[in-house]
Formats: C-alpha cells, sequence, structure tokens
C-alpha cells in the first residue's frame, strides 16, 4: 500500500500557500511583510521536506504494519 494520499494533497496545498505568499505585496515596506512572509514561506518549504520524508517513511516496505494473523503464528 503507497502512503496515504491526504499526504499528496498536504503537499499541493502548501505549494500554493508558497505561491499565493510570494505574490503578495507589501508595496514600499523592507522587508516586505516585515520579514514574517519570508519566514512563512521558509517553514512551508521546510514542511514539504517532511511531507516528502513521510511519504517515502510510508512507502518503505521496513515500515509497514504487521497484520495481525502474522502476529499470531
Amino acid at each position: 500500500m503507497a502512503a496515504d494520499a491526504r499526504l499528496d494533497q498536504a503537499d499541493q496545498n502548501v505549494e500554493k500557500a508558497i505561491a499565493l505568499l510570494q505574490a503578495a505585496e507589501n508595496e514600499g515596506v523592507k522587508p516586505p511583510f516585515g520579514g514574517h512572509r519570508l519566514k512563512a514561506i521558509i517553514h512551508l518549504k521546510a514542511a514539504r521536506k517532511q511531507i516528502a520524508k513521510s511519504k517515502a517513511y510510508a512507502d518503505n516496505p521496513k515500515h509497514k504494519a504487521k497484520d495481525k494473523k502474522e502476529k499470531k503464528k
């Protein structure tokens, strides 16, 4: 079984959030949005990396949940 499809949905939503933040304008203010927008983008990019690691972990056969029937044998 592959990783939960909701991980893909979460990654897509984070990607969209990054694009929206990058498109946001705060003219005449240096740094834009007091630097908080940039920090949010950095954290969201880190979140995407963690989502990718979550998917890789879930897809690794070593981390699959054991079937209850197998434990009884």
